[in-house]
């Protein structure tokens, strides 16, 4: 994981009725769920955990399949696998795709195109 990348993480929180967003910096995936999770707290978007039923992830490219947080499930994650060529910066194949630096990670073109 490029950590220098999570320094400003921008962190969005929506309900039919309000939406909270606030930047902070996330060393890692724990610690991005425990201030996720102290956030539904804080906010009274739940008043307990026992309140989350699910959890699901929103794809970068699901093409017709994921237009919104879907659910994660053995189906979700294989559909995902087969749509990674689609978005190969955000559904990573391997840990080692997701490990190569960033000057290695981008596709030889110029940035502005």
């Amino acid at each position: 994981m490029n950590v220098s990348a999570w320094q400003n993480a921008q962190v969005t929180l929506k309900t039919p009725a309000q939406k909270w967003q606030e930047s902070a910096p996330i060393a890692d995936h724990r610690e991005a769920v425990t201030l996720l999770l102290e956030k539904l707290l804080g906010y009274r978007i739940i008043e307990s955990l026992q309140d989350i039923d699910g959890v699901g992830h929103r794809v970068a490219h699901g093409g017709e399949r994921f237009k919104d947080s879907t659910p994660v499930t053995d189906e979700s994650l294989a559909e995902i696998e087969r749509l990674a060529e689609l978005a190969p910066l955000h559904n990573r194949l391997t840990p080692w795709e997701s490990s190569l630096p960033p000057a290695a990670a981008r596709y030889a073109i110029g940035s502005g195109v």
